[in-house]
């Protein structure tokens, strides 16, 4: 305020003047364009790295989840054969404790044995009593050229000689009747000498049986040995060669992924009790993690929805928060240039009643004069 009180409207510097200079549309177009920057950094980074994290975490929950329900299927399958091969076995051990004599057998006694077996399953061929010597003494199935035939020399028969338990299970064989079948034996002491009963089953018949309980969509299940040759029939004899070896020879269920040709399976692999054969459950890996994928795609599309949404929110927020601005810049501008005019006009006013103060002054002495005259 100058000395005199009054305000010279030619000054720039007055109370009313704003040292800003005025902001121009240009000057909010960058600030705009500043602010959504800004935002979509200080949002959009946040959101992707927790989006990928609880993606990653999902999809781990899901596989695992996906490799439990295998295992589980395969122990599922593992039990029922186990189940299937103890009572086969039962079986023979009761047929053979009912015999009433070994030398000579009664005569039928391996057909009612036969005929028995076959109730409880299909998958049983013949059916042969074994002398200590190895003998097929009393005979009963397809082959009748086999009976009389010593068998003392074929490897089934020393293993289940030398069984702690009696009982034995082999590997799939051609044999004297050259054709794949596998054979459950059981033996008896009669005299301290060993009397055997075999059972030839039709690997065809078991492997219908062993595939027979699916719990998984597009599943097969199969029998390898402790070397990994097929015991049961599947899709393809060169596909069940490429269960992953580190996967045998384990007595827990293990989980594991095998390529044959350009499909990826998912195996799970588990022991059967006293026995050197493991049961292969086989998905393709495609089918096996097609949930994953589901969600996958549903985790991608969430999160793609919600960087929109952060994209939307923060372009129409720097919109109607900058717009706001700009009103209220331009509102003031407009105020600051009122305020200025009323500023000079007051300051127009005060001048003129202070020339019309010094023109009063001498026009009353001239008065006061003139009426004294």
């Amino acid at each position: 305020m100058p000395e005199n009180g009054y305000i010279d409207a030619g000054r720039t510097d007055t109370p009313f003047a704003s040292s800003d200079v005025p902001h121009g549309h240009a000057y909010f177009r960058q600030l705009r364009r500043r602010l959504r920057w800004r935002l979509l950094i200080a949002y959009t980074p946040p959101l992707i790295i927790l989006g990928v994290y609880f993606h990653v975490q999902y999809n781990q929950t899901l596989r695992q989840g996906t490799d439990t329900h295998l295992v589980s299927v395969a122990e599922n399958q593992r039990n029922t054969v186990d189940l299937y091969l103890k009572e086969r076995k039962v079986n023979l051990r009761g047929i053979l404790s009912s015999i009433e004599s070994f030398d000579p057998p009664p005569a039928g006694a391996m057909d009612d044995a036969l005929r028995q077996l076959r109730a409880d399953s299909d998958a049983f061929v013949d059916v042969g009593l074994f002398s200590p010597e190895g003998t097929l003494v009393a005979y009963a199935g397809p082959h009748t050229d086999l009976q009389g035939r010593d068998y003392s020399d074929e490897d089934w028969f020393r293993r289940v000689i030398a069984a702690e338990d009696g009982k034995y299970i082999s590997d799939v064989f051609l044999g004297f009747r050259d054709k794949p079948h596998f054979i459950i034996a059981v033996t008896q002491e009669v005299d301290d000498r060993p009397w055997v009963l075999r059972a030839s089953v039709d690997p065809g018949e078991f492997s219908e049986f062993v595939g027979s309980s699916q719990l998984v969509a597009e599943a097969e299940a199969f029998i390898v040995n402790h070397e990994g040759q097929p015991q049961t029939f599947c899709t393809s004899l060169e596909q069940i060669e490429q269960v992953p070896p580190d996967l045998l020879g384990r007595t827990e269920t293990t989980v594991g992924e095998a390529r044959v040709g350009d499909v990826r399976y998912l195996t799970a692999v588990a022991a059967l009790e006293r026995s050197e054969w493991f049961l292969v459950v086989r998905v393709p890996r495609t089918q096996a993690y097609a949930p994953i994928r589901r969600a996958e795609a549903v985790g991608v599309g969430i999160m793609l929805a919600a960087l929109v949404l952060v994209v939307v929110v923060a372009l129409r927020s720097t919109q109607r928060l900058v717009g706001r601005l700009e009103v209220t810049d331009a509102a003031r501008d407009d105020l600051q240039r009122q305020l200025f005019n009323a500023a000079k006009l007051a300051s127009v006013g005060e001048m003129a009643a202070g020339v019309a103060h010094e023109i009063n002054n001498p026009l009353a002495i001239v008065y006061e004069e003139a009426g004294l005259m």
